[in-house]
């Protein structure tokens, strides 16, 4: 309790309300400096059913950080784009391309397009999963790598997701990779496709 009221700027080492404790079992002197900082980081996807709690929550400052195209179309050297906006707007004008990794990235999107619509915007998927690709130097090895990501990854986590909701797995990512009977689902494997395979059933998830 002593500690979260000594976080506060104005409780700090030297400030206006400094607060010093004396410590339960060394009996020494406590107080926190002022060049203290405390860095955090947490999934909003993997809270339960509790928020953080608002003693806590208004001694920090939050900064949100999505799912970001800008990075993925820099990191995998498709586009050097100067913001969010710009690389969305070059994702959109993508017409169907049989580059693999701009095939990714826009599946990607697309997919977090609609889990924002029938989930909500905490739950999607980041870029950090695809980041993998940039190693890749051939189509072949990117395929392979894109393949291991999709149904290693991806896949499972979606299945998390929706693990109550066969339809709503099935509304993202298609039959071509789930099969959906009444309250049960069945995944594809990823021995299930060929190269060509997969990239064609990826290209069905495109909106």
């Amino acid at each position: 309790g002593e500690l979260i009221t000594l976080l506060e700027a104005d409780k700090r080492l030297g400030e206006k309300n400094q607060i010093i404790v004396t410590l339960p079992y060394s009996k020494e002197p406590f107080g926190v400096p002022p060049n203290l900082y405390i860095i955090g980081t947490m999934n909003t996807a993997d809270r339960s059913i509790a928020l953080i709690d608002v003693a806590l929550r208004r001694r920090f400052g939050f900064m949100e950080l999505m799912p970001s195209y800008k990075v993925l179309l820099k990191e995998l050297k498709i586009d050097d784009v100067e913001s969010e906006k710009d690389a969305v707007e070059k994702i959109k004008s993508w017409s169907e391309s049989d580059d693999v990794k701009k095939l990714a990235v826009k599946v990607l999107y697309s997919i977090n397009e609609k889990i924002k619509k029938i989930y909500d915007r905490d739950h999607q998927i980041g870029h950090s999963y695809f980041l993998k690709l940039k190693e890749c130097n051939d189509e072949k090895d990117t395929i392979e790598t894109l393949k291991y990501i999709w149904f290693h990854e991806v896949v499972p986590l979606l299945q998390e997701y929706f693990y109550d909701s066969p339809k709503k797995l099935k509304d993202v990512l298609s039959e071509k990779f789930v099969k959906v009977e009444e309250d049960s689902y069945e995944f594809k494997q990823m021995e299930d496709f060929d190269n060509e395979g997969f990239k064609k059933a990826l290209k069905s998830l495109i909106s």
